[in-house]
């Protein structure tokens, strides 16, 4: 196979030694191996060569010091990418991380042990990448659970976070802020900006209830349609904060979902693609859930739909 070499960092092309065969008299023979194109390697291997899907789980060594891209990948993108490269992340969080050549290898370095820091990445925990060209890697964490974290705990890459402004507050006020701040911050979050202001958004804020109520803009892409993120403090001030099962009313109908609590947070998963499917729901529709019973956990759901589209 023929390496392809990554230009932008100006190193030389590796020449691949012929394969060497032992001949009757003893003595090694030279057995030509004919080049292959990197583009007749995708056809061959019926891969999409505009998009990749890569993943990775953490192990001690590469945790704050070097991770090495995968060779097949390098063989077949190397020549697409950049000496720095992009990192994006479901919450629109945006790195920059340095490529090193070593070795005949390719190695994630500069930016990389910061990035493990900044979203406490630890042994097991798993990253899913996904090439579509121009040096840009979408980002997707998972924690030893495979539970995609919640990045809404974590702050912009270079942003400190100021005070909490809740010190003080009572446990139910506490939740009722967090609610509102979750719901206007979720404009910030993933492909959450792209909604502020529709239709389904604007009756979602405004819509009253007489219980503790979290609202939510849905993303049901391939990515997102097995979980939907909870507010942590808002279910630990009104559900029990463990797993279980959770009924969701929609009108006179109801479905049963699981609640997971792990170590990334709370979230919807077992249950969750039914109900999407069940009630026709979109990317950019909006929910408003409604705690109408703790234990066992019941909400009722009210849906706007994003009919800005």
């Amino acid at each position: 196979m023929v390496w392809r070499p990554f230009r932008t960092i100006g190193e030389e092309k590796r020449k691949v030694s012929p394969a060497r065969k032992v001949g009757q008299n003893g003595v090694d023979s030279v057995q030509p191996q004919p080049e292959k194109h990197w583009q007749y390697d995708i056809a061959e291997s019926g891969e999409n060569p505009s998009s990749f899907d890569l993943g990775e789980v953490l192990q001690p060594h590469n945790l704050f010091e070097l991770l090495a891209l995968p060779p097949k990948f390098v063989r077949l993108q190397g020549h697409t990418l950049a000496e720095t490269v992009s990192f994006v992340l479901p919450c629109s969080h945006k790195w920059k991380i340095g490529l090193v050549s070593k070795d005949g290898k390719l190695y994630l370095k500069e930016g990389w042990p910061e990035f493990v820091k900044h979203y406490q990445l630890s042994y097991g925990y798993m990253l899913k990448f996904t090439y579509g060209g121009r040096s840009k890697f979408n980002t997707s964490i998972y924690d030893t659970s495979t539970c995609e974290i919640d990045y809404t705990r974590f702050s912009s890459p270079n942003f400190t976070r100021e005070k909490s402004d809740t010190e003080g507050m009572s446990k139910k006020a506490k939740a009722e802020n967090h609610t509102t701040k979750n719901w206007k911050q979720s404009r910030h979050v993933g492909a959450y900006n792209t909604y502020e202001g529709t239709k389904a958004y604007e009756e979602a804020s405004r819509f009253p209830s007489k219980h503790p109520v979290f609202r939510r803009i849905l993303r049901t892409d391939k990515c997102h349609r097995y979980k939907q993120q909870l507010p942590e403090q808002f279910i630990r001030s009104y559900l029990e904060p463990k797993t279980q099962q959770v009924t969701l009313k929609v009108g006179t109908k109801q479905w049963t979902v699981t609640l997971l609590n792990c170590s990334s947070g709370f979230s919807f998963c077992a249950g969750w693609s039914k109900f999407l499917a069940a009630n026709s729901l979109c990317t950019g529709d909006a929910c408003v859930f409604e705690v109408l019973k703790r234990k066992p956990a019941k909400l009722r759901v009210t849906i706007f739909r994003n009919d800005d589209v």
